[in-house]
């Protein structure tokens, strides 16, 4: 496995104690899939949609993933990912 798939698995799990379980592991099974650019995408809409708080550090992965990946993502969505980074 590589290490774009390790470090999307491992920000997912990061994540499981905002989004819950099941909604990331459905998110990392497209992994399993080659489908690694739209388990990044499922993340970022599910912690946009609901709300999420985020640490600094998992706004740098989001922003570096997709990089890696070759996906651009929505300024909009970018400015309000940011905007969900806590105080932590």
């Amino acid at each position: 496995m590589n290490t774009v798939n390790l470090d999307l698995r491992r920000l997912g799990r990061q994540l499981e104690d905002r989004l819950g379980e099941s909604n990331v592991e459905v998110a990392l099974d497209y992994i399993n899939h080659n489908e690694i650019g739209l388990a990044l995408t499922i993340l970022l809409d599910q912690v946009i949609e609901s709300d999420a708080q985020i640490s600094d550090y998992e706004y740098s992965e989001f922003s570096a993933l997709a990089g890696k990946l070759g996906i651009s993502i929505d300024d909009k969505d970018l400015a309000y990912l940011r905007s969900l980074v806590g105080d932590s």
